[in-house]
């Protein structure tokens, strides 16, 4: 029906009692995994560096996550824009120690002297002395993932390494109770 569309993909399970809801749930699932074993389904937080989302960190930077912490070029060499860096490094090493990084700076489209670039590498690499689950960038040996929104240059590439490193860590393939998805999938329906 439209409404059950409307409200959650088990609206129309709420008439069945709790352990046949569970037991159909599962068979749904199960079948759904088995057809699409590969997949994967990320989660994506934007705090957009907000002070107001500083207090939350403990909440939200965990240990299960891979984090990825956007910079602008145009700026990285600016005091104050790598301060904030540095900031988010700490808070992600702090929270998430074990937790992959991958340090994105945005407008490569508007850096047209190269020696920028080559500045930015020198301080991201001494940066991954310090943070040493900073991801190298296999496309050209950097410590950065140089992106350009505009054209789309570098994204393939960072995405195919998220990928690639978030399928190696084993919190991706946890397995998860049944009761605890059919318990979010109640939270989500009211």
């Amino acid at each position: 029906t439209e409404s059950s569309k409307q409200t959650g993909r088990f609206e129309d399970l709420k008439h069945m009692s709790e352990p046949y809801r569970l037991h159909e749930f599962d068979e749904k699932l199960l079948f759904h995994g088995k057809v699409n074993q590969d997949a994967l389904t990320l989660s994506l937080w934007d705090f957009g560096g907000q002070e107001v989302f500083y207090a939350m960190h403990h909440i939200f930077l965990t240990k299960s996550g891979a984090y990825v912490l956007v910079f602008d070029l145009r700026e990285a060499l600016d005091t104050e824009s790598m301060t904030t860096v540095l900031f988010w490094l700490r808070s992600i090493k702090l929270h998430a120690p074990s937790a992959p990084v991958f340090m994105v700076g945005t407008f490569l489209n508007e850096i047209s002297n190269k020696d920028e670039l080559v500045l930015v590498q020198i301080y991201t690499k001494e940066l991954k002395d310090n943070f040493p689950r900073i991801v190298n960038n296999t496309n050209g040996d950097l410590e950065f993932f140089p992106i350009d929104n505009s054209t789309g240059d570098g994204i393939q590439h960072l995405r195919a390494t998220l990928e690639s490193v978030i399928r190696k860590d084993q919190a991706s393939s946890k397995l998860v109770s049944m009761q605890w998805i059919l318990f979010l999938d109640k939270m989500l329906i009211r």
